[in-house]
């Protein structure tokens, strides 16, 4: 929590009545409460209260676009370690909910929300556990929170400062202070509800935060709370939302709301979802499977792994790494004169190849037993697909080297689920987003053609495909195979283990693309499955989104809906975008497959540096397309680079190898079966 002193209160205690009534006026009549809800974040349940507010408290304001609102302290209690403070905001227009998506919103000028000030001068803000909420109803928007300070001071007078409105950008034109004098005890009826936007399990608790209830953009933020001895939050899988048919709602990422004014790490608040609410039936269930937890290692015992080896050297190992309950062992290791990013060769460095558990993600070693963590790095090495640590050492490489194991990360596989009826708006009858028409230029292919004609055969056999392709309405469908080179193999980066496998090196690709009556592209699927039919990635784009599978995440476009454009099919576009500048066509040749079927290869190099560099091997590619004459189709497509800093040739980085195109009519099982899990019609 944030802390800072003032002069003590102590000296105005004998006149907070007065205080009130010139500043504040009882709500007795006035105030007009909100009905509690048992989904609501704001809510007080049962508590061990010393001191609580008597009757409720209210105060105009204004905000920061200068307009009259009603702000309404609902609940204060002070308990042994905290002080809570319920408050209401209204009389604020609907319109005033474009402040949830606001651009702005992460460079505005921010306070506290609330200040609160203790009689011994020390001036609070809200700690990371404090909630806020907002709601549209049919004619008013009301702000709600819950803010937490966290204290030992058991104070029944207490001074607080409202500052700030939740979720706007700037600080409120006028604000708010009021002297709150508590009365021993707690003074309200409380229901014993257990909250249903919060599960606990394992030492893990999973909480809806902060929530925004509006027309077209509705928002959720949870938060993740760990008390488990030594144990810290290092990171989560994937949120989800799923509607009560099962279909996942389409979510879109966005950073921490700026509210959150707090240096407690009790509550971990990263990121905010969006979604529309419009027509969504309730309940929604949101979802967590994964958290990733650091422990640190009291007391670490020494890890003698060599004694004065040499660059280069390699050794099998049989040495236990002591990981508490998780069973590891360094099985080999091999010393090289530095990493590949150290231009400077400062360290030596170390890999330890270590036999663990799948859920030990990282391992955080020091030279010693109260030195800092060295800067390693440990992840899957994708020649062999086993956990390695890349450690630095000192270069000197004599006597013992020891390590210190200071700290490890490892994955909880704890699914968890929140229920959320967010309040519902009527579905607004939305026309489909305008497309741009585009088209391809082919300009350059008449200097390329003179060099050889078989370019020009290719372009039209090529173009020609897709005038067939496209001469319908329906979907045409494209699946391939691309298996990527590993860079640097002699020693390559090291993947993170909770990332390996969602980018595979090689993987299935099923490109979906619907076909309007004029041939052009309205709608694009493409698909990236392993080699056992998982889908690891993809996206779906039409005229009103583009959104991330499989996890059901709206990618930011730079019109803010879909791909804003419509162009025409066009069959090999893989070839036709090397013709002309940048690319250089080199050659074309008779080549065969792997079926010997007779081919036309085409060879075109570009350079990713200005034209002076061009001829540097490390900064040039090399594209290499096999091409049917006959039937127009492509069934090969090759780059080159080079894989290795080591390397004077280019070789083999990629290869995507056609395995077919086809038209039909309705849309596919199997991608049907992909899109059904979504809600997109609101």
């Amino acid at each position: 929590m944030n802390r800072r002193r003032r002069p003590p209160l102590a000296a105005s205690r004998n006149r907070p009545r007065a205080f009130a009534a010139i500043f504040i006026f009882a709500a007795v009549f006035f105030l007009i409460l909100r009905p509690a809800s048992a989904e609501d974040v704001t809510l007080i349940g049962p508590n061990e209260a010393l001191y609580s507010l008597g009757d409720p408290l209210s105060a105009e304001l204004r905000t920061s676009e200068n307009v009259t609102a009603t702000l309404e302290i609902a609940d204060v209690i002070v308990e042994a370690d905290r002080v809570r403070v319920r408050f209401f905001a209204h009389g604020i227009s609907p319109a005033w909910a474009v402040k949830i998506t606001d651009p702005r919103r992460m460079t505005g000028s921010y306070l506290p929300v609330m200040e609160l000030g203790l009689p011994s001068g020390e001036w609070l803000t809200p700690s990371s556990a404090s909630r806020y909420s907002l709601t549209v109803t049919d004619d008013d928007l009301i702000l709600g929170g819950l803010s937490e300070f966290l204290t030992d001071e058991k104070a029944d007078f207490l001074i607080l400062n409202f500052n700030q409105l939740p979720f706007d950008t700037e600080p409120l034109a006028e604000g708010a202070s009021f002297p709150l004098l508590l009365l021993p005890g707690d003074h309200k009826r409380r229901t014993a509800i257990e909250n249903p936007l919060r599960v606990s399990e394992n030492g893990i608790t999973f909480s809806l935060m902060n929530t925004a209830e509006a027309p077209a953009t509705s928002m959720f933020q949870p938060g993740i709370a760990v008390d488990r001895p030594g144990e810290s939050l290092s990171g989560i899988g994937w949120v989800t939302m799923t509607a009560a048919d099962g279909r996942s709602v389409i979510l879109r990422r966005d950073a921490s709301y700026g509210f959150n004014l707090s240096d407690d790490n009790r509550t971990y608040l990263r990121n905010s979802y969006y979604f529309n609410a419009n027509g969504v039936e309730g309940p929604l269930t949101i979802g967590l499977d994964t958290f990733y937890l650091t422990r640190v290692i009291d007391d670490p015992e020494p890890v003698v792994w060599a004694t004065a080896p040499e660059i280069g050297e390699w050794a099998s190992l049989d040495l236990t790494l002591p990981l508490d309950e998780f069973k590891a062992k360094i099985t080999a290791y091999k010393v090289f004169a530095s990493r590949p990013t150290d231009a400077d060769h400062r360290h030596a460095y170390v890999r330890l190849w270590i036999d663990t558990p799948e859920a030990v993600s990282q391992i955080f070693f020091s030279a010693d037993p109260d030195g800092s963590t060295l800067a390693g790095d440990c992840g899957v090495e994708p020649t062999t697909e086993k956990f390695a640590c890349d450690v630095p050492i000192a270069s000197s490489l004599v006597g013992d080297m020891i390590l210190y194991v200071r700290s490890f990360e490892y994955s909880v596989n704890q699914p968890m689920q929140i229920s959320w009826t967010p309040r519902r708006y009527a579905k607004a009858d939305r026309e489909p987003a305008p497309l741009t028409p585009l088209s391809y230029d082919l300009s350059g292919l008449n200097d390329e053609a003179a060099a050889d004609p078989r370019l020009t055969d290719a372009v039209h056999a090529l173009l020609n495909r897709g005038f067939t392709l496209r001469g319908k309405p329906g979907w045409i469908v494209q699946k391939s195979t691309t298996v990527n080179a590993i860079p640097n193999p002699e020693r390559p980066a090291l993947i993170n283990r909770a990332l390996y496998g969602r980018n595979p090196f090689a993987y299935r690709t099923e490109t979906y693309e619907r076909i309007d009556e004029a041939g052009n592209v309205v709608e694009t699927v493409s698909l990236q499955k392993d080699f056992k039919g998982k889908l690891v990635n993809g996206t779906w784009t039409n005229a009103n989104f583009r959104i991330s599978l499989p996890n059901g995440y709206r990618i930011e476009t730079s019109n803010g809906i879909g791909s804003g454009y419509a162009a025409p099919y066009v069959y090999g576009k893989e070839f036709l975008s090397l013709i002309g500048p940048p690319a250089k066509f080199e050659k074309a040749e008779a080549c065969e497959n792997d079926a010997n079927q007779d081919l036309t290869c085409f060879t075109f190099s570009q350079s990713l540096l200005p034209e002076a560099a061009e001829n540097r091997l490390d900064a040039t590619l090399r594209f290499r397309i096999a091409i049917d004459l006959a039937s127009g189709e492509w069934t090969e497509a090759e780059t080159e680079c080079l894989l290795s800093e080591t390397d004077t040739a280019h070789s083999r980085c990629i290869l995507t190898t056609a395995e077919s195109v086809e038209w039909t009519a309705e849309t596919p099982a199997e991608l049907r079966s992909v899109l059904d899990r979504y809600i997109t019609e609101y």
